[in-house]
């Protein structure tokens, strides 16, 4: 459990769920038998940026997007470093996805158009 401020406001206590594309922000609902819980925020992971915790403040860090900010405080400096850590290797892991992603796809042009001048030799079957 986080005490989440977002933009700024009062500051609220929120359950966080990380997953690989989405970061949800939901409160705890009373209940007898269950664990229930009403979602607050869900961003998607490719629309954040993170500023990390710091020694300045190590008990928060920042989860940001363009429409909100959201300023996540844990209850120790470890659990404020291990939730940067894992939204970080989760952003890094996506860029470089991409960077793949992006390479496969030019290396895919650059066959196609040499195979289209004749630069490779076709197969004989």
């Amino acid at each position: 459990d986080f005490h989440v401020v977002v933009n700024n406001k009062q500051k609220r206590l929120r359950r966080v769920f990380l997953f690989e594309n989405f970061i949800v922000f939901s409160k705890e609902l009373p209940s007898d038998t269950d664990l229930k819980y009403r979602t607050k925020h869900v961003v998607g992971m490719h629309e954040i940026g993170l500023t990390p915790y710091s020694t300045q403040e190590p008990l928060k860090c920042h989860v940001w997007t363009p429409e909100a900010t959201f300023a996540m405080y844990s209850d120790t400096p470890a659990e404020a470093e291990s939730w940067s850590k894992s939204i970080s290797n989760i952003l890094w892991g996506q860029l470089k996805q991409i960077k793949r992603d992006r390479d496969m796809s030019r290396m895919r042009k650059t066959r196609g158009a040499a195979r289209t001048r004749g630069a490779f030799p076709r197969s004989r079957k």
